[in-house]
């Protein structure tokens, strides 16, 4: 089943006469364009969670700092802190402890990121609970160093839970949000039934009511935090398919004027270089003739006229594959109309360009980079229809509508399935939607089975002129 080939923007079926150059990329570049991406999206996951690393470890030292100032200022000054010192001391132990498991844990993630190497799924899991536990066993020791009364030590436990919880937002996967709302609020559960006051009535096991109440805030907020997860991480993939898309179509374009460089080289070297050669050995003929006092018959002249004239001719050729002269003066439809004459006299497809609409004013509003993005649009679509399609018609229409400014290319060719899943399109459809992205642009493509292919491109009536 015939489908839209990835393509050079600049290859102009016109005028090639038998010598298309086509620059294809490899068959499995989607592939590798989706593992590439696949790959940059998990290093930025590593580069927040190298940030959220750096967090932990700031907020155990903290902690750690605050025990062993505190431990400090009691020693040998309060007979009653005699006895709980070793515990104290303990305490301190364990929290510097986690401080330098947390460290190992971000020196792994830069390791990692330097080698460009993801973790595993299971690895993002056991790394929540682990921290998860940590924070708690922190958190139970908050309150000794706490100036707050030994009655609310719970509360300032559910915050920090809290907040590490929110802060699972930035691993952007739903279920590991929710998970990690699971295991605080299971984390507050104990901590607060087994250190909190034993007040107001109880539910199973003799716990408080207000501490399941704690508990269920701090699950409802992983429910949250995972579903801000799933939103922020499509925004985000969105975000590198977008700016690799766009570095897709610059090192096309590059691509696509290097290949340019090399046909119109091989073209001036084939044609206008063979026909320049021929025009010298005329006039060098005539001119022998000449200093022999031979009359120079006028056949021979026309002959170095017209050899001139088609020299002309190639060479406006060659600089209208390169930029149509009438897309540098504005003219849009004259460009339009210039493309489907040279694709009908290259091809023998019948290619037809309809206007409607108020057109000036529509036009008007263009910028110059809007103008060059819509021409390339048509061609692209032309040529991958004249290509692939096997159409007998192609149909270019040009109209000011409520929408804006339509282009639309239309075939009666072989079509082809799965228009609409834009994840597995080819790179020349690709390389369409991103121009139309490039200029505010929408970008429309109906296809399928044996039913032709219609690309419409719309350009919103609020678009500016330049310099506005």
């Amino acid at each position: 089943m015939p489908k839209f080939a990835p393509s050079s923007p600049s290859h102009d079926l016109a005028g090639m006469q038998g010598r298309t150059v086509v620059t294809t990329p490899r068959a499995d570049s989607v592939a590798s364009i989706e593992e590439a991406l696949s790959t940059e999206f998990a290093l930025t996951l590593l580069r927040v969670e190298r940030m959220r690393a750096t967090l932990v470890a700031g907020f155990f030292a903290a902690v750690a700092a605050a025990l062993a100032l505190r431990l400090a200022l009691a020693t040998g000054t309060d007979p009653a802190w005699n006895w709980v010192e070793p515990t104290f001391g303990v305490r301190l132990v364990v929290t510097l402890a986690l401080l330098a498991a947390q460290v190992f844990v971000r020196h792994l993630l830069v390791r990692r990121i330097k080698a460009r190497a993801p973790l595993s799924e299971a690895a993002w899991y056991v790394m929540a609970t682990a921290e998860i536990f940590a924070l708690a066993a922190v958190a139970y020791f908050i309150q000794s160093v706490s100036p707050i009364p030994e009655d609310f030590g719970y509360e300032v436990r559910a915050v920090v839970l809290l907040l590490f919880v929110s802060l699972s937002v930035l691993r952007l996967r739903a279920g590991l949000s929710v998970l990690t709302g699971l295991l605080a609020g299971g984390a507050y559960l104990v901590i607060a039934s087994t250190f909190g006051p034993d007040a107001g009535s109880v539910l199973f096991g003799g716990i408080p009511e207000g501490y399941f109440w704690g508990a269920g805030m701090i699950v409802g907020s992983g429910g949250v935090a995972g579903a801000l997860a799933w939103q922020l991480r499509h925004q985000v993939l969105r975000l590198i398919r977008t700016l690799a898309e766009r570095h897709l179509l610059e090192r096309e374009a590059a691509q696509a004027a290097d290949a340019e460089r090399h046909r119109i080289g091989r073209d001036l070297h084939d044609d206008l270089g063979a026909r320049l050669t021929g025009i010298a050995m005329l006039c060098r003929s005539l001119v022998h003739r000449a200093q022999k006092g031979r009359p120079v018959e006028a056949s021979r002249l026309e002959d170095v006229a017209l050899e001139a004239e088609a020299s002309v001719e190639e060479a406006r050729r060659l600089a209208q594959g390169l930029s149509p002269l009438d897309l540098v003066d504005g003219h849009l439809a004259h460009a339009l109309r210039s493309l489907a004459k040279r694709t009908e006299d290259a091809t023998a497809i019948a290619v037809t360009l309809h206007t409607t609409g108020p057109l000036d004013d529509a036009l008007a509003v263009l910028r110059p980079d809007q103008r060059e993005h819509l021409y390339r649009i048509a061609q692209e679509a032309v040529a991958n229809a004249a290509k692939h399609a096997q159409p007998t018609e192609i149909a270019l229409t040009l109209a000011a509508t409520d929408e804006g400014l339509q282009l639309s290319v239309r075939d009666n060719g072989s079509g082809f399935a799965d228009a609409s899943e834009e994840e597995g399109e080819r790179l020349g459809l690709r390389t369409m939607r991103q121009r139309a992205r490039l200029i505010g642009a929408t970008l429309r493509i109906q296809a399928g089975p044996n039913h032709g292919t219609r690309v419409a491109c719309v350009v919103p009536r609020d678009t500016r002129p330049a310099g506005s």
